[in-house]
């Protein structure tokens, strides 16, 4: 058999600072938790039903050969590549494991936090699926992880739409992922480095030239780029206060999960305007005041604290081509001061929906991408040391993303998706991250913390749930209490 071709294609400057910024306390690879109701022909009962689920999956996942690929370095920069893994075996990349009794929501937690505590294997390609049987009710739930150097939360959607469907169905053609050549000689890559900075300083040279031709234009990105560098720079404000949430990952890891009904937090952007991201962030900043307060932070001392959110931002641009906007990362990050000390959830979400829309004029989420594109001219070695660096300056308290998740209802062939539970890394120094993924109606909260900060998490989803409470009862008058849903102890329907 003749062979094939040599693929490898670098990875770009922003995938690479997430392999950067990895080590094994602190892995950086996204997460969903699928929970489904059995099919009419589609359970975990037996070997046969988890290898056609296995092949189903691969079905969805041969849309893109980077599944099928690993990591490699080239020889002169050490800049990661993808390479084709000649020794692709699906079978080590979906697993199956058995929940404990009684198969309730609390032992699908801990079995979650138990996988998602463990960094991916970059010899292979970088991800995984875990088969979960054994939840109540005949139910099953899949548990997807994906290094964050290949998908953000955009990204992830995408695969979500690959691997599952918008009808039920009983069967399905197979289609194999698999690596289309073999891995490239080093001569090859050391070649394939030379060429890329070349052709980076001609398209260096090309943008001066265009810059010539349009002045005016130019002048005005540079002021906006220079208006959001000075904001960055100002955020080399002293780092946030510390709140007991901030120590070194001890690698044990927790999830709690809430859900919400769209249709409640839209009463609550009626009464008082805002965003989606600004009810969410109101109802972190609301938590949060009770979990210092019952760690013993009063009211005086609660207004003395910085408190800040980073927040992800989606930079993809409409006129992408096809496939470019599913993979990877387009994302650059904003950062808000959120209150602290004050007990009134309107002034909470007024304060906290000025502070977005103040980060979000800033041209700070641009000037970031800007500075993270820079650093892809830098040897790896500092880059990986100022990436490092960067993480370690705590210039947030945790991160809350938002990511907008299908509006139909998806089935695993024909076993409809209940619930998306999304997972997000820990970044060092911080032990406690908030992600919502929106989905058929409701808003589903992953809560992920790591015991050196947070000893039990359980209780900050019950302090979530009862301040998304009180911000719905002050909107709209009804003092109503129990729409949130604390998923803490059984599996509804």
């Amino acid at each position: 058999m003749g062979r094939g071709p040599r693929n490898s294609t670098p990875l770009s400057d922003q995938d690479a600072l997430f392999l950067d910024a990895e080590s094994e306390a602190s892995p950086m690879h996204v997460a969903v938790v699928l929970v489904f109701a059995p099919g009419p022909t589609t359970s975990l009962r037996d070997e046969a039903a988890r290898s056609r689920i296995a092949r189903f999956l691969e079905r969805g996942l041969a849309i893109d050969r980077r599944y099928a690929q690993r990591l490699d370095h080239l020889p002169l920069s050490g800049r990661p590549i993808w390479v084709d893994d000649p020794d692709f075996d699906l079978d080590r990349h979906v697993r199956s494991r058995r929940l404990p009794a009684p198969g309730r929501e609390a032992q699908l937690r801990t079995v979650c936090a138990e996988l998602v505590a463990q960094p991916l294997d970059r010899t292979r390609p970088l991800w995984e699926v875990w088969l979960l049987d054994g939840l109540e009710g005949d139910r099953f739930a899949l548990l997807v992880k994906v290094h964050h150097c290949l998908v953000d939360g955009v990204a992830g959607i995408g695969l979500m739409g690959a691997i599952l469907g918008v009808e039920p169905a009983s069967d399905f053609e197979s289609r194999p992922l698999r690596a289309s050549g073999e891995s490239p000689l080093r001569a090859e890559l050391a070649l394939r480095e030379i060429r890329r900075r070349v052709d980076a300083g001609l398209e260096l040279a090309e943008r001066g030239v265009r810059a010539l031709h349009d002045p005016r234009g130019t002048l005005r990105r540079a002021r906006r780029l220079g208006r959001g560098l000075r904001r960055l720079v100002r955020l080399d404000w002293p780092p946030a206060s510390r709140t007991g949430l901030d120590a070194p990952h001890e690698g044990r890891r927790q999830l709690a999960f809430m859900a919400t009904d769209l249709e409640r937090i839209e009463a609550i952007r009626a009464r008082w305007g805002g965003t989606l991201n600004d009810v969410v962030v109101a109802t972190v900043d609301l938590a949060l005041q009770d979990y210092l307060e019952d760690h013993g932070l009063d009211t005086r001392h609660r207004r003395e604290l910085d408190l800040r959110v980073a927040i992800p931002v989606d930079r993809r641009s409409a006129t992408e081509p096809d496939g470019v906007a599913d993979r990877g990362n387009h994302i650059s990050m904003i950062f808000a001061r959120i209150p602290s000390g004050e007990r009134s959830p309107s002034r909470v979400y007024a304060r906290v929906s000025g502070a977005l829309a103040q980060a979000k004029v800033s041209h700070m989420a641009e000037a970031l991408e800007a500075v993270m594109t820079l650093a892809g001219w830098s040897p790896q070695r500092l880059t990986r040391a100022l990436t490092r660096r960067a993480l370690a300056l705590h210039v947030a308290n945790l991160v809350v993303t938002n990511v907008r998740g299908p509006s139909a209802p998806l089935y695993l062939l024909d076993a409809p998706l209940e619930r998306t539970w999304p997972i997000v890394p820990l970044m060092p120094g911080q032990t406690l991250a908030v992600a919502v993924m929106s989905y058929a109606g409701r808003l589903h909260w992953g809560f992920h913390a790591d015991r050196a900060g947070v000893r039990d998490l359980n209780h900050w989803s019950i302090l979530a749930e009862r301040a998304f409470e009180r911000l719905h009862a002050e909107a709209t008058g009804s003092g109503r209490h129990g729409g949130a849903e604390r998923r803490g102890t059984r599996l509804t329907g």
